[in-house]
Formats: C-alpha cells, structure tokens, sequence
C-alpha cells in the first residue's frame, strides 16, 4: 500500500537484493579459493551469478518507475545523493589500497635489496598492454559523454549508437585486463608489489564490470516500450560511476605501470 504522507514508495518484497549481496559475500569466498586452490571455475560462476543478479534487479527497478509509476523528485534526489555517497565510499576504498602501495612503495624492504619492485618481479611495459586499455577506457569517457549528450537532446538512435560502443570498449578492456594477467610473470603472492598490483588493478576491473552492467541495463531501457525521465537519471548516474572508474584508472597507469615501467 503507497502512503499518502510522504513522497516515497513503500518497497515491496523483493529477493534480489538479498540474493546480491549473498553473491557477493560468495564472491569473495570464491577469491580466497582461486588464491589458495587456483580453482577459477568456482570465481567465475560468482562473477557469472552477480551479473545476471544484478541485471534482472536493476531491469525490475526500471519497471517499478517506467511502468507503475513510482518516482519523484524527492526520491530522484535521494538517488543522487545515494550515488554520491557511494562514489565517495569507493574513493576511501581504493585510498586504503594506494595507502598501503605507497608504505611499501617509498619504503622498500632490505630483504628486497631497497628496489621497488624487487629483481625477482619483472613489471609490465606501460606502452604496451597498459597504454592500450588506458586509450580504451578514456575513450569510452568520452562515448558516455556524447551518448548521455544525445540522450537529452532527443536523439535515441545516437545515443543508443555511442552507448553501445562505450560498452563494446568495457568489454574489450575487461579482456585486455585478463590476458595481462594471464601473461604476467609474477602472482598475487610474488612479494607486495604483486600483491599490490592483483587487488589494485583487480577491484578496479571487478568496478569496470559493473559499470559495464549498468550501461547495459541503461542500453535495454531504451528499447523499452516506455521511457521517462528516470532513464536520463539512471544513464546520469552509470555516466557517473563510468568516469570515476576512468578516473582510477588512471592513477593506477600512472603508479602501478609508469613508475615501474
């Protein structure tokens, strides 16, 4: 029953969140079985599990405002603002992980010789691999910003055309990602600058699938029988989260990759 007192919606019942977060928390223990077995079926079966999840989640919540109705300026606010604070939760997210790579970054250990990385980690080329996925992602910055132009403006076919591409260089960066993994000469458990490296650049990955998720929702709501201005929103806020992604990454080509180099 919707309360006439206030100008939000009273939730339903839905499992999907509880099924998201109980993927998530499996995802992390899937980690420690990759790291510990190096059995990769069960972490990828996770991340399979929180896309679809995710997915079928945010295309119910479309609905909700499409279709039934259910959005206000209030609660638009209140999106935002809930977008902010979880950007900012991220920033003090990976400020943890950069903190830590700084400690050993500007201290190095004796046992290591005092060189950062140590001779036994042979780092990455940063114009190889690194600076390919860095021209990847700025560009599909600048593709949202064009698709997200489009979209208020009126022009679907454009915005749609420029969505689709930002998501088609996610992907292409998210593969670029994995075979560099593949390649590496050194493992998350290779002194700490390869521990370093693993978390840093793998939760900025696990970040970059999810945006690429949240534009894909985006995408398929604009083929959808009904749009309002809730889909301007939703594609502000993925836009959002996609040029903070951008932003990480960069700080990481520059640490993880350039200095090293």
């Amino acid at each position: 029953m919707i309360s006439n007192s206030h100008h939000y919606f009273i939730l339903s019942f839905s499992p999907w969140p509880l099924i998201s977060s109980m993927n998530s928390f499996n995802l992390l223990l899937s980690l420690l079985i990759f790291l510990k077995f190096n059995s990769f079926i069960c972490f990828s079966l996770n991340i399979l599990n929180i896309i679809v999840s995710s997915f079928i989640w945010w295309m119910i919540y479309s609905d909700e405002f499409n279709l039934e109705g259910k959005n206000s300026f209030n609660l638009d606010l209140g999106l935002k603002f809930s977008m902010i604070l979880f950007i900012s939760s991220e920033i003090f997210f990976f400020f943890s992980f950069f903190w830590s790579y700084f400690h050993f970054f500007l201290s190095p250990n004796m046992e290591i010789g005092l060189n950062w990385p140590s001779n036994m980690v042979e780092a990455f080329d940063c114009l190889n691999v690194p600076l390919i996925n860095t021209l990847v992602l700025l560009s599909s910055g600048m593709t949202v910003t064009m698709s997200h132009h489009f979209l208020i403006n009126g022009k679907f076919k454009l915005s749609s055309f420029y969505l689709m591409i930002t998501i088609f260089l996610g992907v292409i960066f998210t593969i670029l990602q994995l075979m560099e993994y593949f390649s590496s000469f050194f493992s998350i458990s290779d002194s700490t600058f390869g521990t370093s490296f693993f978390m840093l650049t793998g939760f900025h990955g696990i970040h970059v699938l999810i945006g690429t998720i949240f534009l894909f929702t985006t995408f398929m709501k604009m083929f959808s029988i009904i749009s309002s201005k809730n889909d301007w929103l939703s594609f502000e806020l993925a836009s959002w989260y996609w040029h903070f992604v951008d932003v990480v990454w960069i700080f990481l080509y520059f640490l993880l990759y350039y200095l090293n180099s």
